[in-house]
């Protein structure tokens, strides 16, 4: 258990290093560069605000992504964000430590890729012949924040983190639900549904089961999957409070899984036809001059960096010849 760690949330190195992390990913944004311009006096102020007690959290303010899906994301103002990765980089290594190793979402150096190359690892095992794939009704939204808190608490004794968590978590949200789009979040979301994981491993006895935040699959004999839904429901239900959606569902492993955005087999993965759909539509896009070079370029590093591995890979690679010939007729 994490005692006396508020002070080293508040170091100035942590609250640079947090500021590091934040403007990595938001490098040239307005916000970014504002709070740069005077950053030594920005860090200080909320160093004396957090020892003092005097911080407050920030508004969200909501926005709406349409990939790979409609998801509302709600972001903080940039010293809030600056305050979370703080919090993050002290209390998240010890409790990533307790999670099983078959969790790839949100954790470093795991990730999708590494997901698939585990699923296609079990479906070798002869005994495999089907899988049991689960989803969670509207996670996110649906967390219950007394369980959320608790479980924390099982981790953390010093009252001052546990108060700034409380804070966060509960900010425009009295019972249930975190926010998409945090740093906090993601690890608030990755801490409930370890519960779930050490049930399956631990309780059920699973040895073929993967979990990619709210998206989890376990593979074995068609029967013993049949119990394993009644008990995994029954569970989710009554310790987290939580359901089950329409999309869980028991299939052939010889078919074909997809998961994480691939289509897994035995000796190799694929991209999802959507997604092999909906990356033809935003190049045709860019070339339309629909879609700004800056942030085409950030999204195709990402998706070519998802199909590395695959068998989909020479469809991007031709995906960006057509780009560059574009480019190059442009040039001329």
């Amino acid at each position: 258990m994490m005692d006396d760690i508020f002070e080293k949330i508040c170091s100035f190195d942590n609250l640079l290093e947090a500021f590091k992390t934040v403007s990595s990913e938001h490098r040239y944004k307005p916000a970014s560069l504002k709070f740069y311009a005077h950053l030594e006096e920005n860090l200080i102020e909320l160093q004396n605000e957090l020892l003092w007690g005097l911080y407050r959290l920030g508004d969200f303010y909501s926005f709406i992504k349409y990939e790979p899906k409609r998801r509302e994301i709600n972001a903080l103002p940039y010293r809030d964000r600056v305050v979370q990765s703080a919090i993050c980089n002290v209390i998240e290594p010890d409790i990533t430590k307790t999670f099983i190793y078959d969790s790839y979402a949100c954790i470093k150096g795991r990730g999708a890729l590494k997901a698939a190359g585990r699923i296609s690892y079990f479906l070798g095992k002869q005994k495999n012949e089907f899988y049991l794939k689960c989803d969670i009704t509207k996670y996110f939204y649906n967390v219950d924040l007394d369980i959320a808190f608790n479980l924390y608490k099982r981790h953390i004794s010093d009252v001052r983190t546990l108060n700034l968590i409380f804070q966060i978590l509960h900010k425009d949200n009295p019972e249930r639900g975190i926010k998409i789009g945090n740093r906090l979040s993601q690890l608030t979301a990755n801490l409930y549904l370890n519960e779930l994981d050490r049930f399956i491993k631990h309780e059920l006895k699973v040895k073929y089961y993967v979990r990619y935040m709210d998206d989890f699959l376990l593979l074995g004999d068609k029967a013993e999957l049949k119990r394993d839904l009644k008990l995994i429901t029954r569970f989710i239900e009554n310790e987290l409070h939580l359901k089950l959606n329409d999309k869980t569902t028991i299939n052939k492993c010889s078919r074909g899984i997809e998961f994480v955005g691939y289509k897994i087999y035995p000796k190799g993965k694929m991209i999802k036809k959507q997604t092999v759909y909906r990356v033809r539509r935003y190049v045709n896009k860019f070339i339309a001059g629909k879609v700004d070079a800056a942030s085409f370029c950030r999204s195709m590093a990402s998706i070519c960096g998802h199909a590395v591995h695959t068998d989909n890979y020479m469809f991007y690679v031709r995906q960006l010849l057509k780009v560059i010939r574009h480019l190059l007729k442009v040039e001329e």
